[in-house]
């Protein structure tokens, strides 16, 4: 997700409060202004944003240039907000009354999960600190190259923008990759059948990153390989089995959110525009199903939160999203996972008033239904999700309706549609690097904590068999 968990309980607290003060915008449809693409609302959303991540870096003391940069971009955005009506008296009163909601907010949220967790199922598994990231950094990303090598790619650190760097498995240390590279939080890494990776996505500040790169291990080079077109803050990235690398929608840099789907083509070296979906949409999630289309799921758009589900075929020139099925209710923030027999499984989510779900539903492309099967322990919304060797489903992270990082894990189990909990990690982690080896561990890394500390902690889990 573009925007960091705590962030986002900021934007959207801040939104409700401030826009009550504007005649031209009713403070109870505050949530929905900044889901329809209000102007007013999308820039203080961007401004709260900036405000967070200067905060974080000033107190982490980063370098001056760093620090500079972000002041001149929050200035900037600073303006455009004033223009539109608020005052810097306005903003600061909100900030301050966000923080103390925050503290009562977290706080309730951690009595509610102490009461859940005395009637969970508990997950067999196993957690261990096993190394630590040459620095503390989050909005990373990070993908296994092999059995003893863990690629980890940007994200921000305690003294900049966070470089590429070679995590060794076998005696925990880390390698930097000593070339030039494009700094980004939020990329997508895609390991490609000749063992190089493609990087592409991500944000600088507020900038989306249109500069697509590929890293060869074998000779530590980063090669610029493409751009993006239609450059987007947040649009979901998946790679097709023909190794090309899909963009689908999202909010475009000028604010309009976007209906284009785009595909990097690694093999021709080329960016092309392959169609368009039924609608736009952003805060979507996406699935490359068994027969090589993608499933879009869910988000928002100019009309509010979103129900349908889209299927696009990306192997077909000009290719229009035709609506298939519906969600039980209007769902952003999804995420979703390709379950072994075909069926699509949609997990957390937030509603109206960016309230975080604990459903989960299944999509199944061949009846073109979508039914909720089972529920979450923890509601939240972005989680990451990834599907074991044996079907099992581990959600890991995400934001709870406070906007704070859930902590423990679940494991959730198709079979007999259950849910169980892992309660053994250290502590919960908002933009950690999450990657799963081939033989199932889970490797956390980096991220910030409910306290917004950051981290340079590698946690270790292994699942039991079922």
């Amino acid at each position: 997700m573009g925007i960091h968990g705590v962030t986002r309980f900021i934007l959207l607290s801040a939104l409700g409060l401030s826009l009550a003060a504007i005649p031209s915008v009713r403070a109870d449809s505050a949530c929905n202004a900044v889901l329809s693409g209000n102007p007013l609302a999308i820039s203080i959303h961007d401004l709260a944003k900036l405000r967070f991540n200067l905060d974080q870096k000033r107190a982490a003391g980063v370098s001056d240039a760093v620090t500079r940069m972000l002041e001149t971009e929050y200035a900037k955005k600073e303006s455009e907000v004033l223009a539109l009506g608020l005052t810097r008296e306005q903003i600061k009163a909100e900030i301050e009354k966000i923080q103390k909601g925050d503290r009562d907010a977290t706080k309730s949220a951690r009595q509610v999960r102490e009461a859940q967790s005395e009637e969970a199922i508990q997950a067999e598994a196993t957690a261990t600190i096993a190394g630590h990231l040459s620095s503390n950094r989050y909005g990373h990303a990070t993908i296994f190259l092999s059995k003893s090598q863990m690629l980890v790619w940007g994200g921000s650190s305690r003294h900049d923008f966070a470089s590429p760097e070679l995590y060794h498995l076998t005696d925990g240390q880390s390698t930097p990759i000593n070339d030039r590279y494009r700094a980004r939080d939020g990329a997508n890494l895609f390991l490609m059948k000749d063992g190089q990776v493609v990087i592409s996505g991500g944000t600088m500040g507020s900038t989306p990153i249109s500069e697509i790169e590929r890293y060869n291990p074998q000779t530590g080079k980063i090669l610029k390989v493409g751009n993006w077109q239609a450059v987007s803050l947040d649009a979901p990235q998946v790679m097709l089995p023909d190794e090309r690398i899909v963009a689908v929608a999202g909010r475009l840099q000028w604010r309009a959110i976007s209906d284009i789907v785009e595909a990097y083509d690694s093999i021709l070296g080329k960016v092309e525009r392959i169609g368009h979906l039924f609608e736009p949409r952003r805060s979507h999630s996406v699935t490359v199903l068994s027969d090589g289309t993608l499933a879009v799921i869910g988000g928002e758009n100019a009309s509010g939160y979103l129900t349908s589900i889209e299927r696009f075929d990306p192997t077909q020139e000009n290719s229009k999203g035709v609506p298939v099925a519906d969600l039980p209710r209007p769902i952003a923030d999804p995420s979703s996972v390709l379950l072994h027999d075909g069926r699509v499984a949609i997990i957390g989510g937030r509603v109206k008033d960016a309230q975080a779900l604990s459903s989960i539903e299944i999509f199944d492309p061949k009846q073109e239904t979508c039914t909720q099967v089972a529920d979450l322990h923890r509601a939240r919304f972005a989680p990451f999700v990834k599907a074991l060797s044996d079907g099992r489903v581990v959600i890991i992270g995400g934001s709870d309706s406070t906007g704070l990082p859930v902590p423990g894990m679940e494991i959730y189990d198709p079979d007999s549609n259950t849910v169980e909990i892992f309660e053994g990690l250290s502590e919960a982690r908002s933009s950690p690097g999450i990657a799963i080896s081939s033989d199932d561990e889970i490797w956390i890394s980096g991220g910030f904590n409910r306290t917004h500390d950051d981290l340079s902690s590698i946690e270790r889990i292994r699942v039991g068999r079922r």
